[in-house]
Parts: C-alpha cells; structure tokens; sequence
C-alpha cells in the first residue's frame, strides 16, 4: 500500500512541478514539503498540524484530502505501535539466581587459575633476567679489581667468568672480580631451571701507574777516601 509520501512525490513529478514553486504557491518550507515527501513526521510539530500540511499540500496538488488523511492516519498509528512495543531485549528480565552466582564464581576462578599457569609457564620458558649496572662496557681502570653489580632472577644460577656467584634479596648480586694488567672480558651468565641462558659481557681495561726509576747515589756527596 502506498504511503502518503509516495502519492505526494508521484503527483508532484507528473505535474512537473519543483519544490521551490510548491513552496511559492502554497507558501510551506521547502524544508517541511521535503519532510513530507520523507514520510519524516517525527521532525515535524504535533499530529494536527502535519494534517493541515497535507490537507494544504494535497488541496494543491488536487488530491482526495480524505484519503490521505486516512493514510496518514494509518501510518502514524503503525509508528507508534511499533515505538511502544517492548522489545526483545526490554521484555527479557535477569534474574540473579543461586546457579548463576555459582556459575560465575566458578568462571572466575578457572579464568585466574589459567592465568596463573600461562604466567608460571612464560616465566619458566622464556630466558633468565640479566642487568649489568656495573661495570660500563669498556671501562678503563689503574687497578686489578673491579665490583661486578646487577641482578637476575632470584632462582637463577649467575656465573661470573665460570665461577658461580651468591645472589641477594630479589636476585641482586656485588661481586668484587681480579683483573690483570691490559684487556680483560668479564663473561656474565644467568641459567634459570629450564636450561635457557641469558649472556652479558663486559671489556675492563687495566692501566696501572709505572714506577719512576730510583736515581742512583750523587757523587758529590760521597766521602773522599784518597787521603
């Protein structure tokens, strides 16, 4: 069945008219005459002026007023039904029931429970922590020590050229480590339960200080023993 917009739009093009003139002659917005030929009755005023509008547009276009009114009528009252009517969403109600808190809370805890093996198992398979604070890499030195200073995780093993190191509080490790005199390579490893190694290396170089030779005894100051 048609709507009042299409009996509108059809009698206005057979007479080839434009909106403009409409507008001209029957003095309504173009904008209101566009609302109409939409069937967009919700931007306009009340019902009882959207039916003077028809009447003055229909009177002009020569239309039975009657039967536009009367599907006017039927339009608008299929809207509202429609607006009115709850939908799915609206007639369905939630209800908390002992079931659903259990099964929820059961849902929370499998949830946590998954979590908790995916991080112990990232945790275990990816390679150890390794953070060298001290020393800078290519440090130089005057002396045959230097303080190693990082940390690791705490049940890691932390080897510091071969040889294992304690670890502190949260995996932190000072180890004080003799260098020689030139270019020495400090190779620190962290090797977690799983085997996985994580290196770092570090070049400390030792300078020491050379010692001025001792200028031997003067002459001049020694005791004349010809006599």
């Amino acid at each position: 069945m048609r709507t009042v917009a299409e009996v509108f739009i059809e009698e206005r093009k057979k007479r080839g008219l434009s909106l403009e003139e409409v507008q001209r002659q029957t003095k309504i917005r173009k904008s209101i005459l566009e609302l109409l030929e939409k069937g967009d009755y919700d931007e306009l005023p009340a019902p009882t002026f959207i039916k003077g509008l028809i009447r003055n547009y229909g009177e002009y276009l020569g239309l039975d007023v009657n039967e536009l009114l009367a599907l006017f009528r039927r339009e608008y009252d299929d809207r509202k039904n429609v607006k009115t009517s709850p939908t799915p969403l609206e007639s369905q109600r939630f209800v908390l029931t002992p079931r659903v808190v259990l099964v929820g809370f059961v849902s929370l805890v499998v949830i946590l429970f998954v979590g908790y093996l995916y991080r112990e198992y990232q945790s275990f398979a990816a390679s150890p922590l390794l953070v060298i604070d001290e020393p800078q890499d290519n440090l130089k030195l005057n002396k045959t020590s230097v303080s190693v200073v990082g940390r690791s995780d705490p049940d890691a093993e932390v080897k510091i050229n071969g040889q294992v190191i304690n670890l502190g509080p949260g995996g932190t490790f000072t180890q004080e480590v003799g260098i020689a005199q030139g270019t020495n390579i400090l190779v620190i490893t962290a090797v977690n339960k799983l085997g996985k190694i994580t290196t770092a290396s570090r070049a400390v170089s030792v300078e020491l200080p050379k010692e001025e030779p001792t200028p031997p005894p003067s002459a001049s100051g020694s005791p004349d023993t010809s006599r």
